[in-house]
């Protein structure tokens, strides 16, 4: 199960290339998992997860797929301060990303059509 995984780590790993616009504008659902387990994350700077981010600081960002980028966030992420707000954000925005809350939408989409 993925959250006895999760629960033996520490910050979550989203390094994704996006070898399509297609893969470049999607979500990966581990973003979400890392967020629900309280888990900070270092994410790819693509447009979805910079949104997100900006709404709700749950993690960090790199421009470009490489070890220095990486290893500077992973650095960011040693800073306590940094990472107990990160990691306090999750929990508290967790809930704005649920299947139970996307259901509604969803349905209320379909329910137009």
């Amino acid at each position: 199960k993925i959250s006895d995984y999760l629960n033996q780590a520490s910050i979550g790993l989203n390094m994704l290339v996006a070898h399509s616009l297609n893969y470049k504008l999607s979500l990966a659902n581990k973003f979400f998992d890392y967020m629900h387990a309280g888990l900070p994350s270092i994410n790819m700077a693509y447009p979805e997860y910079e949104y997100i981010l900006s709404q709700h600081e749950v993690g960090l960002t790199v421009a470009k797929y490489n070890v220095p980028m990486l290893c500077t966030a992973i650095r960011r992420m040693e800073n306590t301060e940094i990472y107990n707000k990160l990691s306090s954000n999750c929990l508290e925005f967790k809930n704005s990303y649920s299947w139970s809350k996307e259901k509604t939408a969803l349905l209320e989409i379909y329910s137009k059509i």
